[in-house]
């Protein structure tokens, strides 16, 4: 997925949609004006943020790039790298001119300035201080480096994770040792390593780890490294080593030994990995259900908070698991905490988001009636369900249908031909009546205005973010009236008063961020696009509850659980598709270190299997639900698969695999 604009890029943002709006008729910008050309202003803002992503990469990873391009060089050599680099290197070069507060040297450079020509005096200022970095921080080789020089001013201390106690940089995964063997048959052996799937899943905490020694080499460092000595990789190190291991515990011991022996003493599949395949979301929720009250019972002082529910697409996955969790009668209920949700998950956040797409549809009344069954709505509106009914029905008998008036939708159907309405048969009395074209709509009393009270609010709302609808403004000026919607619609002391502190923030943040680019002026979608990044960007990450955990795979990465979860691993769903930009040019002069987002998540996978101490349950959509067709699963899953064959001769993929039918009142279930 495209990441944030957080940091350097919120600031990079603003100015690069001003230089989109004013670009030369320069050779090199043809390619972006050729792009930019149909484009309306989201599509513009978007292609920013993108631009200012990308930048914000070659900051972290190409460095060197940048300073060749502010000498007016190229990348690389005397060409560019793709003919994206030009308008790259032309963007680059006006965004520093356009940013004085931002220095044209690098924060890397002037550190690492400071602490050659003035050592003593960094180390005076940065006396009894200590840089204390945890797992495995995403930083590139040469900013790691600089923690070695760091190093002689202050204390730092580095805890770098690795699954294996062996030393494993040499290793690779089977289809690189094919092609090792391909080219230099004579070095094909030096590649190879057990077990096959640590190569495969642990490149990224491969390359971490190849940094770290590196880097403690460069600093003439010893490393304290206590899991070398260790002889197992469970909770207790002085334990002894059972004598017949479970298969999740053969797993984790041949990942952390380098070697393939503990699997002989393994007797065959069992309840310790789980792979299970079912017919899809709402299948896999229910049993998800089954197998966590399994282990609640058979797995001896197991408490709610020692489970984890890891989902590869969490949106996707969230609705059947809250379904099916709920329905469950209280004897067979599991209580669950969602973290890490996306801000839109959010009541509050939600809708003031929803409420721009209502304006961009016009209200129509459907849609209207699902926005107002908002819990933060029903709350700030002072409405129960029996109001918003008698609401909506008089609405419905008289005539809206969507458009705020007639200017802006149907004459006879629009908002306010239906409030003029309701307001001519509150004045005229109980009987409906003619008066010249309009017909009186009883229903609202005369003097209160009641049950209407509280829609004024709603309507005064609508109407004025309708007006705003056809122009591009300012983006403050667009802040300024989302925090005159928030004020008319979600005020109050209510439950939310974090959410709306939070929207809040995000309004600030932006006006703070496009404060420098006055001329940049967005429409409404556009405005939509930045406020859902901005909120996004301020969503919280997710953490550990009293209850079972629900959330994305990877968002608690490093913690420890009794039973894991592994939940939707379906054939797309992991590793993420995430692809890059056509202007990208990390991938056309790659480089030891760069990060790769498929190579990431297979590493969260291997990480989720090392975290977990009695059980891991894979669940995945095996087959179609409407003509039970056979579906793969994620091919990490594949890959786990064929290990576990090797491994265990005597089996079939399909002992390993638990194929559950597609109704949970299936006969073979009772058998």
């Amino acid at each position: 997925s495209r990441q944030r604009q957080s940091g350097p890029m919120a600031a990079l943002c603003w100015p690069l949609v001003q230089l989109l709006n004013e670009l030369p008729d320069l050779p090199e910008l043809a390619p972006l004006r050729l792009r930019l050309l149909p484009a309306p202003a989201v599509d513009r803002f978007q292609l920013a943020c993108d631009i200012a992503a990308q930048f914000d990469r070659y900051l972290t990873y190409r460095r060197d790039w940048l300073a060749r391009w502010q000498a007016g060089q190229w990348a690389q050599g005397t060409s560019p790298l793709s003919p994206h680099e030009g308008w790259q290197r032309w963007l680059w070069t006006e965004l520093l001119g356009r940013m004085p507060r931002v220095s044209a040297q690098h924060p890397y450079d002037r550190l690492l300035e400071a602490l050659t020509t003035d050592p003593a005096g960094v180390a005076g200022r940065l006396r009894d201080r200590r840089l204390m970095l945890l797992g495995a921080v995403a930083m590139s080789p040469e900013q790691l480096s600089l923690l070695g020089v760091l190093s002689h001013a202050m204390e730092v201390h580095l805890f770098a994770p690795d699954p294996c106690r062996e030393f494993w940089q040499d290793m690779v995964s089977p289809r690189a040792r094919a092609e090792i063997a391909l080219a230099r048959p004579d070095q094909a052996w030096a590649y190879e390593g057990e077990p096959s799937v640590l190569a495969q899943w642990g490149r990224s905490q491969r390359d971490y780890g190849i940094q770290v020694m590196n880097l403690a080499e460069q600093c003439q460092t010893t490393v304290d490294e206590p899991l070398r000595e260790q002889e197992h990789a469970f909770a207790d190190p002085a334990r002894a080593l059972p004598d017949e291991l479970s298969c999740l515990q053969a797993m984790q011991q041949s990942i952390f030994v380098a070697s393939d022996r503990p699997w002989s003493g393994c007797s065959g599949p069992d309840s310790s990995l789980q792979i299970i395949a079912t017919h899809g979301a709402m299948r896999s929720a229910e049993v998800l259900h089954d197998v966590l009250l399994d282990c609640l019972e058979n797995l001896p002082d197991l408490q709610w908070h020692e489970i984890a529910v890891c989902c590869a697409d969490l949106d996707a996955s969230l609705p059947a698991i809250e379904a099916v969790f709920a329905a469950a009668p209280a004897s067979r209920s599991i209580p669950i905490a969602v973290s890490g949700r996306h801000a839109d998950a959010d009541p509050l956040l939600r809708a003031i988001l929803e409420l721009w797409a209502l304006a961009r549809l016009g209200m129509p009344l459907p849609a209207v009636a699902r926005w107002l069954e908002n819990p933060v709505l029903l709350h700030s509106l002072d409405l129960d369900e029996a109001k918003l009914a008698q609401w909506l029905e008089l609405m419905d008998q008289a005539g809206a249908r969507w458009g705020m008036n007639p200017g802006r939708g149907p004459a006879k159907h629009s908002w306010q031909a239906a409030l003029d309405r309701l307001m001519l048969g509150a004045a005229m009395g109980d009987e409906g009546q003619t008066v010249a074209d309009w017909w009186a709509v009883p229903g609202v009393r005369p003097g209160s205005g009641e049950p209407l009270g509280s829609w004024m609010r709603v309507h005064d709302a609508f109407d004025r973010l309708d007006a705003a609808l056809g122009h591009e403004q300012p983006v403050a000026d667009w802040c300024d009236l989302t925090a005159w919607l928030a004020e008319q619609l979600l005020a109050g002391d209510h439950a939310w008063r974090a959410s709306l502190q939070r929207l809040h923030d995000a309004l600030a943040q932006l006006r703070e961020a496009s404060a420098d680019t006055p001329a940049v002026r967005l429409d409404a979608a556009g405005f939509e696009r930045a406020l859902a990044e901005a909120l996004q960007d301020g969503a919280q990450a997710a953490l550990p509850g009293s209850t079972v955990t629900v959330c994305p795979l990877g968002g608690l990465r490093g913690v420890s659980w009794r039973v894991v979860v592994l939940f939707g691993m379906d054939e797309a769903a992991w590793p993420r598709n995430a692809p890059r930009g056509e202007f990208d040019l990390l991938v056309r002069a790659p480089r030891f270190g760069d990060r790769m987002p498929r190579t990431d998540d297979r590493g969260v996978f291997l990480d989720a299997m090392l975290a977990c101490d009695d059980r891991l349950i894979v669940l995945y959509q095996g087959r179609d639900a409407r003509d039970d067709a056979l579906l793969n699963p994620s091919p990490v899953v594949d890959e786990l698969l064929d290990y576990l064959v090797q491994r265990m001769p005597h089996t079939r993929r399909d002992d390993w695999i638990d194929q559950r039918p597609i109704h949970r009142f299936f006969h073979a279930n009772f058998i």
